[in-house]
């Protein structure tokens, strides 16, 4: 799990999981570390201070595993959870579940559909257009969570995700549409923050930020809020 506060460290750079023999249907199970404070979508009514601290944070966890080569490939907000127990102003996310998205694309088929490929390992609200139609939009890499993060992002700037409703509907404005911007949603950001997630929204993947590095520093300029 990453740590999402600012420091860069790692506990378990990659997924560990433990396979009991319990049973006849013995199921694999992952341990990780205890979080008392909830999921990313219990902060989405946080201050704008708040919400930029942790966005901050998740942006600069995710740049640090993939320096050291981990995608995560299925960022959502039931994926990031929160510790109260670290002493700071406010609780620190940390970024689980790395890795696991792969595995499940694999293992899931899109019933009923030829055009859309696979199912998606998480909600279609905070799928990539990839997630959808790999075919269309390529396979799951380190683009996949710029767009990720995009999401995560909007959801703490605005209170939501970037689209909602019927999960088959908002599954083809992934694909299709362009969601309001962030300011149309919340007048109280600062304009550029528009620039950077409608940037880190782009279908196709040549649009996006090429790195999560690129994501961070125009996050920073426009946040104020800067790495040490």
């Amino acid at each position: 799990m990453f740590i999402a506060d600012g420091a860069r460290t790692v506990s378990f750079p990659r997924p560990h999981s433990a396979v009991q023999a319990h049973g006849e249907s013995p199921k694999p199970w992952a341990a990780t570390e205890f979080t008392d404070g909830g999921t990313l979508a219990d902060y989405f009514d946080a201050d704008l201070d708040a919400s930029q601290w942790f966005a901050h944070g998740l942006v600069r966890a995710v740049s640090h595993a993939h320096a050291l080569g981990v995608v995560h490939g299925g960022l959502c907000p039931p994926a990031v959870r929160f510790s109260t127990s670290l002493g700071s102003t406010w609780p620190a996310p940390k970024i689980g579940d790395w890795g696991l998205a792969v595995v499940v694309m694999d293992e899931r088929e899109l019933p009923g559909s030829h055009s859309m490929g696979r199912q998606p390992p998480i909600s279609p609200a905070y799928a990539a257009p990839e997630h959808l139609d790999p075919g269309a939009f390529g396979t799951i890499d380190h683009s996949t969570d710029v767009y990720g993060l995009r999401t995560l992002l909007y959801g703490l700037f605005t209170g939501q995700p970037p689209f909602s409703g019927e999960s088959h509907v908002v599954a083809g404005q992934v694909t299709t549409d362009d969601p309001p911007t962030p300011t149309e949603r919340n007048p109280n950001l600062p304009e550029e923050v528009d620039t950077v997630l409608s940037r880190s929204l782009a279908k196709r993947k040549q649009a996006r930020y090429e790195t999560v590095d690129d994501l961070l520093v125009a996050l920073e300029r426009c946040t104020g809020v800067v790495s040490v």
